[in-house]
């Protein structure tokens, strides 16, 4: 029955049925697919990623990661000095960011809160043969060093987000911040971060301030949801002041990778999901 519910939905999608039927192929035989990254130059070796727990995830990641923020991230690691790089993925989920840098010959610490998650995102990493390139960290990032109780969609197991509700469904998770883990792991300059944590980016910023402070943070890919920051107690608004208040500018992320429109000059509440640049002031 699940089969023909699930039909039914992608049936009015029509451009999804060849796709949804190819995976339901290749789930009877106990496969799922691995996309491939797109070739770099010079790139340390091929990746793939795996591990898709359901049809909408894999199709929501299917390409994954967009041209115009590969480009930033390709950008953001190319340092003068020709030396690896170091970049931080907080909000890992399966890992596509990290294994992406780290097949680049990059350094890169990953961070996925939830266990089930977690395990994949492992997965990825050694299946690639990334493991002295990445590193796994069972590790929320938050303003505060603790636990929290995260929630998940039903639909997309690796879209997890902070509860307000409680209840029987939800994982208690560890916490730290983006200033006591850099300290801790002795990082002198983050080329790269990425934040992707379903409305906690607020926090994420805030428990960072020493870091963005001190400027050593170079640039910044952070996705904004209006609806998960309602969700999580906070808005656009109070996380783009945020930002300011730490020395760093915001701009929408362009097509060719780089910054275009400043944060000041857009109507915050026109915006449904979209990815913006943060760069030292």
């Amino acid at each position: 029955m699940k089969l023909f519910r699930n039909l039914k939905t992608i049936a009015r999608q029509p451009g999804l049925v060849p796709a949804y039927l190819q995976w339901c192929a290749w789930r009877s035989v106990d496969h799922v697919p691995r996309p491939k990254f797109r070739s770099q130059p010079n790139q340390r070796s091929e990746a793939s990623i795996g591990e898709w727990f359901t049809f909408s995830e894999y199709w929501t990641y299917r390409e994954l990661i967009p041209r115009s923020e590969e480009r930033l991230l390709l950008h953001a690691l190319s340092r003068p000095d020709s030396l690896p790089g170091f970049a931080l993925d907080v909000g890992s989920n399966l890992g596509i960011f990290a294994c992406r840098i780290a097949s680049l010959g990059h350094q890169v610490h990953a961070f996925e809160p939830m266990p089930d998650t977690y395990e994949r995102l492992v997965k990825n990493i050694e299946s690639n043969g990334l493991g002295d390139f990445a590193r796994a960290n069972l590790l929320g990032i938050g303003d505060a060093e603790g636990f929290a109780e995260f929630e998940r969609p039903v639909n997309s197991p690796g879209q997890s987000r902070i509860s307000t509700s409680g209840g029987p469904d939800v994982t208690r998770v560890p916490l730290t911040t983006l200033d006591q883990y850099v300290e801790r792991a002795s990082i002198p300059y983050v080329d790269f971060l990425k934040i992707d944590v379903e409305g906690m980016e607020t926090r994420v910023i805030r428990g960072g301030r020493k870091a963005f402070e001190a400027k050593r943070i170079g640039t910044v890919l952070i996705e904004i949801s209006p609806w998960n920051l309602n969700h999580a107690g906070t808005s656009p608004l109070e996380l783009f002041e945020e930002i300011d208040s730490v020395g760093y500018g915001a701009w929408r992320l362009q097509d060719n990778g780089s910054p275009g429109e400043p944060w000041q000059s857009i109507d915050l509440e026109q915006i449904i999901s979209e990815n913006f640049v943060l760069l030292p002031k």
